[in-house]
């Protein structure tokens, strides 16, 4: 294993070290925080609505696409040796009975970066 990180799991949420990758959807940081970028990281899916409807089991299936999507986002952070990713967004198209779901943001790692809790939400 030399010099590089290990990666683990926990939990859901692949950790290097005891950091998770955090997604943020800010672009803009206060003046003491420290940013190394690492780079553009992003995940597509195309799926086939066929007779999805509104039942909950359904909709627990639509999470279940996105909490994928999240975690390659993170695998692809980790990835960067990067332990945030911002300017975080999620997007969803459909046409006819097919959706597209896109994520993206910038892999980055933050230091001294302080933010109230009711700016953060577990995704």
């Amino acid at each position: 294993t030399g010099r590089g990180r290990r990666h683990r799991r926990r939990g859901s949420v692949r950790a290097l070290g005891d950091e998770e990758v955090a997604l943020l959807t800010l672009d803009e940081f206060p003046a003491r925080t420290k940013c190394h970028l690492g780079g553009v990281v992003m995940a597509r899916s195309v799926k086939y609505l066929g007779r999805v409807t509104s039942t909950k089991s359904d909709q627990e299936t639509r999470d279940g696409w996105w909490i994928e999507l999240r975690e390659e986002v993170r695998s692809h952070a980790l990835s960067l040796c990067c332990t945030h990713v911002v300017g975080y967004k999620e997007t969803c198209c459909i046409h006819d009975d097919v959706c597209i779901l896109s994520c993206e943001g910038t892999a980055a790692t933050l230091r001294n970066l302080l933010l109230p809790p009711d700016h953060l939400m577990a995704l």
